[in-house]
């Protein structure tokens, strides 16, 4: 499913900065380094994600967090032990996130 299509289901999500979700996916399916606010997102620091958000991905922190546990591999964000793994690591398709459980 695009972004695209993700945001036409869930209108929520419109309240991400394209930006953010474009470097999301690039983690995602590139395995590279993203900034500090998402790199703090990522690794479930909240404190240092609001310490590094803008505006924009301030009033959107919660969609953006939202997005990663129901639409990304839960194998490449949730800890900084995560993350620095999922950079050395292939992406397969059989990755769900969570477990198929969804965050309303």
């Amino acid at each position: 499913m695009t972004r695209d299509e993700l945001i036409e289901i869930d209108g929520r999500y419109s309240a991400i900065p394209p930006r953010t979700l474009e470097a999301i996916d690039c983690h995602v399916s590139e395995r590279v380094a993203v900034g500090d606010f998402l790199t703090a997102v990522l690794e479930n620091n909240l404190s240092g994600a609001m310490n590094a958000a803008d505006d924009e991905n301030m009033a959107a922190l919660e969609m953006i967090v939202r997005y990663c546990y129901n639409h990304i591999p839960a194998d490449c964000w949730g800890s900084p032990e995560k993350v620095a793994a999922w950079r050395g690591q292939m992406c397969t398709s059989e990755q769900k996130p969570n477990g198929g459980d969804e965050m309303r």
